[in-house]
């Protein structure tokens, strides 16, 4: 719902779903295929990722899938979840890594590497922001000069247009 949802606001999507059954078991990508040809067609474009999201090598492919196929990350819905329908007592210690796995990891795996690209992309917005800034001290600088240039020229304007001598005094000191 979130994938349809945001594509239809124009969102590019990576749809990741490892797609394993019931039991955990297994992967299969045709339930994120599925939503990619939804979005494709309504108009908009996606992708379909069966990445394992508490995996640290596939959650970065993810990410990086998302940025070589759209040439940039500006979200990440982080919703992984599976479900082991038994009560605790009756919970096997595979399961219980299972869910622990998915909820934890499959949460930090994807955000961490997300977070990574997008401290990246804030150091390389630093660098041009520090070109920005020394651009922006430059002109500055040239600003001034012109300003000072400008009011050097309006002075002499000024006293080019001014009737010199006596006369110039007297039609100064009445206004006129």
């Amino acid at each position: 719902e979130y994938c349809l949802r945001l594509a239809a606001e124009g969102a590019k999507v990576v749809v990741n779903d490892l797609g394993g059954a019931r039991d955990g078991e297994g992967a299969d990508i045709s339930a994120a295929q599925s939503v990619v040809n939804e979005i494709k067609a309504m108009g908009g474009e996606a992708v379909a990722n069966g990445a394992d999201v508490s995996d640290w090598e596939q959650s970065k492919a993810m990410i990086d899938q998302a940025v070589s196929t759209f040439g940039k990350l500006d979200v990440l819905i982080s919703n992984a979840g599976i479900l082991r329908d038994r009560m605790l007592v009756n919970m096997t210690e595979a399961e219980w890594d299972a869910v622990i796995a998915v909820h934890l990891k499959g949460h930090f795996c994807p955000t961490r590497n997300a977070a990574a690209y997008w401290r990246e992309q804030t150091k390389a917005l630093q660098k041009v922001s520090d070109k920005v800034r020394d651009l922006d001290a430059l002109m500055e600088v040239l600003y001034a000069e012109l300003e000072e240039t400008a009011l050097d020229v309006g002075t002499m304007l000024h006293r080019a247009r001014r009737p010199r001598g006596w006369l110039g005094r007297i039609k100064r000191l009445i206004g006129a």
